[in-house]
């Protein structure tokens, strides 16, 4: 691999006219062999061999001093990429996105990505800069998706590092390199939710809070609508995090709304009211309201064991015996509740 020049200079560089051209030239040209020759690639030896003839023509005395300077970054840059090689064995960069069938082979392509990802973030090449230790693992993140874009985990791990790395450059005062890693964040979520995860609860509800988190609140309900606007996907658990979004930035009132919304929704489980009642129990300090909560499921899932107990347990925390003992006799003696499920 060869570092090559034809005709037009690179990055709208001419041929100089004048020395302070031609130095300006020449600083130019050694940018973009430090760049090269700080990054692990295949044929890293050949770039060396072109950038010490080229400052040996520049200068013999100069060049001396400048080679042995770049020559670290050199040999770190060589170490790596024969690592690289190593861990990169038997991965499989030409295969492309298809539904897991969670095959051997499959399964052992997902572990020699992740490998790779953890061993980026390492930070090999001991770079000091963050930025670029973020872009390299970016873009092993990036790399891997296009292989495993059905598996939400590597989504959603791509873009926590994303978030992690915005904040820490924030903090390390990288302002606009931090606002450019935030957009990307929002990128890499809506790219999941609108293509092969746009039935992925999980990338909802991380995007949800990530939006949350930044205080766009309105953006936070465009998501979760966008999930209940999914005909054959159960709204029960997003009904629930929605009234936690809420509780938490809206207050109670609101909260109370949504949990109508979700009870008017025939595609609602019963855990929906367990979840609003101990919202008013635990959040809004108000037992009162919860065990009206509950009385109203109870007309409609006195068939259910499982909100059943949930009803009862909560009775039973607060030492209401005499109504745990009517809510008990009630369940046991329902005609709805089968003798098995009595059992």
């Amino acid at each position: 691999m060869k570092i090559v020049f034809p005709g037009r200079w690179p990055m709208g560089l001419l041929p100089a006219h004048g020395q302070y051209a031609e130095n300006q030239r020449i600083s130019a040209v050694r940018k973009i062999y430090a760049r090269a020759l700080a990054n692990p690639m295949h044929n890293l030896d050949s770039i060396w061999n072109d950038y010490c003839a080229y400052e040996k023509a520049i200068n013999m005395t100069l060049a001396e001093k400048l080679i042995a300077e770049r020559g670290k970054e050199y040999q770190n840059a060589r170490r790596v990429e024969k690592e690289l090689q190593n861990r990169t064995r038997g991965l499989n960069r030409q295969a492309v996105s298809v539904p897991p069938k969670g095959t051997a082979t499959e399964m052992k392509q997902v572990e020699l990505w992740k490998k790779l990802i953890a061993w980026e973030k390492t930070n090999p090449l001991q770079t000091e800069e963050y930025g670029q230790f973020a872009r390299r693992v970016i873009f092993t993140y990036e790399q891997a998706l296009l292989a495993l874009g059905y598996y939400p985990d590597i989504w959603y791990e791509a873009a926590m590092f994303l978030q992690e790395a915005s904040h820490t450059l924030d903090e390390k005062g990288d302002v606009k390199l931090a606002q450019v890693l935030q957009k990307e964040t929002i990128s890499i979520y809506e790219r999941a939710i609108k293509g092969l995860m746009k039935e992925s609860k999980l990338l909802y509800f991380a995007y949800a809070d990530f939006q949350e988190e930044h205080k766009k609140y309105d953006e936070v309900k465009s998501i979760y609508d966008r999930l209940l606007a999914i005909e054959h996907i159960n709204p029960t658990l997003t009904y629930i995090q929605l009234m936690r979004f809420v509780r938490r930035t809206e207050g109670p009132n609101n909260v109370r709304l949504t949990f109508k919304k979700a009870r008017d929704d025939k595609r609602t489980g019963h855990q929906v009211y367990v979840a609003a009642a101990f919202i008013e129990y635990q959040c809004m300090k108000d037992p009162d309201v919860a065990q009206k909560v509950f009385g109203l499921g109870l007309k409609k899932y006195e068939s259910e064991p499982e909100f059943c107990g949930a009803y009862t347990d909560f009775l039973s925390s607060l030492n209401e015996d005499n109504n745990t003992r009517v809510v008990f006799e009630r369940i046991l003696t329902s005609l709805k509740l089968t003798s098995d499920k009595s059992m």
